[in-house]
């Protein structure tokens, strides 16, 4: 009979809990990508301009500019409405709040001048930067020497990320945040 020491056993059974926790931690970060990939299909809180005559305020950026996971009210752009609200009669704001969770700022970057030129705010705040750290999806410079990936119909070859528009975003709506 071969005996085993409870050395041996404490060494397999951490080698076993290592293994899962390992096992656990790849297969999180496999769903963090797929659910970054697939977020600005799914996650956008507001998509056009509906009141040309207020002074209109852009807010891009990451889950921090979504305020995930918190509800509507309390992410940042619909606090800085409601502070524009109860701070000024006129001119009459609207803060668009365009926040997809899960973004790096590449991602953000290739859809801004777009979003721009469609939405024409008067002014643009932008949080994001958390995400680089993991998120690499978007990262190459695109055809006009910024980062990111090419727009789509660019002359530039590769596998590009079409560019934002309010038609895109599956869940596109104009609510005021």
């Amino acid at each position: 009979m071969v005996r085993v020491g409870v050395g041996c056993v404490i060494s397999r059974r951490l080698g076993q809990a290592a293994g899962i926790v390992l096992s656990s931690l790849v297969g999180l970060e496999v769903t963090l990508r797929i659910g970054a990939l697939l977020a600005h299909a799914f996650f956008s809180r507001d998509a056009t301009r509906v009141d040309a005559s207020s002074v209109t305020i852009l807010c891009v950026g990451d889950s921090h500019t979504y305020g995930a996971p918190l509800p509507r009210e309390q992410s940042y752009p619909a606090q800085l409405q409601a502070a524009l609200d109860q701070g000024f009669s006129s001119p009459h704001f609207e803060v668009l709040n365009l926040g997809v969770p899960g973004v790096n700022s590449a991602f953000v970057a290739n859809r801004l001048e777009r979003q721009i030129l469609e939405l024409r705010p008067h002014a643009v705040v932008a949080w994001v930067g958390w995400n680089n750290q993991w998120n690499a999806l978007e990262t190459r410079r695109g055809a006009h020497g910024r980062l990111g990936s090419p727009r789509a119909g660019s002359s530039t070859s590769g596998s590009g990320s079409s560019s934002w528009t309010p038609a895109s975003t599956s869940s596109a709506r104009r609510q005021r945040v």
